[in-house]
């Protein structure tokens, strides 16, 4: 297969040289000579040869041809064999004899599929170390909640502590006044008591 593509790119370019002779660019740029457009058409052709060359090279090497058309090659062989058998489409030894269950749909996004995999099992790594992570900082913030309610009973019950002796006290009118300003700012930064 790859040899019958190499003879019709030849013949292709074969071709090529014939569709551009000097005749054909001449009658395509009337107002120039013989002489100043010989040197630009050979250039040209040249440029245009190597150009289909290198991609019909990149192309082959890209899709790993000399690998994959000797494969594909058995597998027509042996779908035509089967199809000689005058079966229909869909029956069951129509399909891929290496894998009965194999459609076209399959076959046809197979490549993509491997890639895809990989993506999804990374994700799927990258997702696990998120959970993990998550549920690090989850048990950070629930035990700095904790921390922070068991601080702020303590301080609470320190207040009404506090105002108990200061009742017990019994202080001027004065100083009761600024005990009661102090306790109820103190208050107001802990919040209600409850």
């Amino acid at each position: 297969r790859l040899a019958r593509l190499q003879r019709g790119l030849e013949r292709f370019l074969g071709l090529l040289d014939g569709k551009s002779s000097l005749e054909h660019f001449l009658q395509a740029f009337p107002t120039l000579s013989a002489e100043e457009i010989e040197p630009v058409r050979v250039k040209f052709v040249e440029d245009v040869k190597e150009l289909i060359k290198s991609g019909h090279h990149s192309l082959t090497e890209s899709y790993d041809l000399h690998e994959r058309l000797p494969l594909l090659e058995q597998l027509c062989l042996e779908a035509d064999r089967r199809a000689d058998r005058g079966l229909p489409l869909d029956h069951e030894e129509m399909k891929d004899v290496f894998r009965p269950d194999l459609d076209i749909s399959t076959a046809l996004n197979a490549k993509a599929l491997q890639g895809r995999r990989e993506r999804v099992a990374s994700l799927e790594e990258q997702l696990a170390e998120l959970e993990a992570a998550n549920a690090l900082v989850h048990a950070k913030l629930v035990g700095n909640v904790d921390e922070a309610e068991k601080r702020q009973a303590e301080a609470k019950a320190l207040l009404d502590a506090l105002e108990g002796a200061v009742r017990d006290l019994q202080p001027d009118a004065a100083l009761e006044k600024r005990m009661r300003s102090t306790l109820d700012g103190l208050a107001s930064e802990l919040g209600p008591r409850v």
